[in-house]
């Protein structure tokens, strides 16, 4: 992860899937307690929301390689370790080819979306205005297979849409693809928003030149926002914690700089209203890892912002971290004081309200709901973490 180096330990995560979909009470009962918590924050103006998110490309949430090994007649291989990135990738993105693997997906969204939610009245989640929207895949990467993953985006789109009228719908991608690609998944007419993220650690950027990559790249995106006349979602930034450092009590004022001027580009662009909301990595609030060194996350580790996949601490975003919290704060008032007279379609804005990173919960499901932790993968690779 950037330029922090250290043992890849690998894990597979095992997700929903392992059971074709099904829903196991113990596990979700959780999210239905999310859900109830969520919808009890009373501030009309800012209402928190939630989205949820079916699935991942990377390994730490089972994601689709999980989906893949367990499908039947689609691979006899291993899922190689996300620490050799090609190889997992290419072995990912065969995903996009399994009919049964894809399946898997419908039945989870179709188990959700009419689950009833004990804690809300029996409410179900397609009817619970908590949910902002449900993202079909984080971070897909498609080099090899195109055209499938296009496809099948329209086909779970609009699977989606014709059983779930009330909430909106994204792909969940990152922006770093080619402008074209970009432009064409998201004019798929069942998608609402469109979504980048910011990494430049993992991209590699050269830390002196971070604002001139920063402006271009979101310039990018933002051209084709404007073209395919869609809202435009910042779905994650991050920067490490000064040095590098994971401990809690490290200073952040690299950090700080960093989220100043992303949220002060932010701000300046929010006023043409297609760039409408942004999330940062992540928060850890009083959820500490077990140790100040950098590490990768083990199995009776407590669960923080850092994905399992990541040196603990190294993005956290902690309730003592005043001035980080102080600019995102800020930040998310002076974009609620730019859109609060904004008139566009009702579903579309009552989902952006407040949208400005700190009011919105994005949830990834199975991670702390429904992950279990199997250590089928136990040797380590001399790599950095990634995703």
């Amino acid at each position: 992860m950037g330029s922090t180096q250290g043992a890849y330990h690998c894990h597979n995560v095992q997700g929903v899937s392992e059971n074709n979909g099904e829903l196991d009470d113990e596990y979700y009962d959780k999210l239905d307690r999310l859900l109830s918590e969520v919808g009890e924050y009373k501030n009309v103006t800012n209402p928190m929301r939630v989205v949820i998110v079916l699935s991942n490309f990377w390994y730490w949430t089972g994601g689709l390689s999980w989906y893949l090994h367990n499908a039947s007649n689609c691979t006899n291989k291993s899922i190689p370790c996300p620490g050799v990135k090609e190889s997992f990738i290419n072995y990912t993105e065969g995903f996009f080819k399994c009919k049964s693997a894809m399946k898997v997906i419908e039945k989870l969204f179709d188990n959700l979306a009419n689950r009833t939610n004990k804690y809300k009245n029996n409410i179900t989640y397609k009817d619970d205005s908590t949910i902002m929207a449900w993202e079909i895949v984080d971070d897909p990467i498609a080099n090899n297979n195109v055209n499938e993953f296009y496809n099948w985006t329209e086909h779970i789109a609009s699977y989606i849409k014709e059983r779930d009228k009330n909430h909106l719908v994204t792909i969940g991608m990152a922006g770093r693809e080619n402008a074209s690609y970009y432009k064409r998944l998201h004019e798929i007419k069942q998608i609402d928003y469109m979504t980048f993220s910011l990494m430049p650690m993992e991209w590699n950027w050269n830390v002196n030149e971070l604002e001139k990559k920063t402006k271009e790249f979101v310039n990018n995106v933002l051209k084709v926002s404007r073209i395919v006349r869609k809202p435009l979602v910042m779905n994650l930034f991050r920067f490490p914690r000064d040095d590098e450092v994971c401990s809690p009590n490290s200073p952040t004022k690299n950090r700080d700089e960093y989220y100043k001027y992303v949220l002060r580009l932010f701000t300046e662009y929010a006023e043409d209203q297609f760039i409408v909301g942004t999330y940062f990595w992540g928060w850890s609030f009083d959820s500490y890892p077990g140790n100040e060194t950098c590490k990768l996350w083990e199995v009776e580790d407590p669960i923080i912002g850092d994905s399992t996949s990541m040196y603990q601490g190294y993005y956290s975003i902690y309730k003592t971290d005043n001035s980080t919290l102080e600019i995102i704060n800020n930040s998310a008032h002076i974009i609620n004081n730019l859109h609060k007279d904004i008139t566009i379609p009702k579903y579309v804005w009552m989902m952006f309200a407040g949208a400005a990173g700190v009011f919105i919960v994005c949830i990834i499901i199975f991670i702390a709901i429904s992950c279990r932790v199997k250590s089928e993968w136990e040797h380590e690779l001399d790599v950095g973490a990634d995703n």
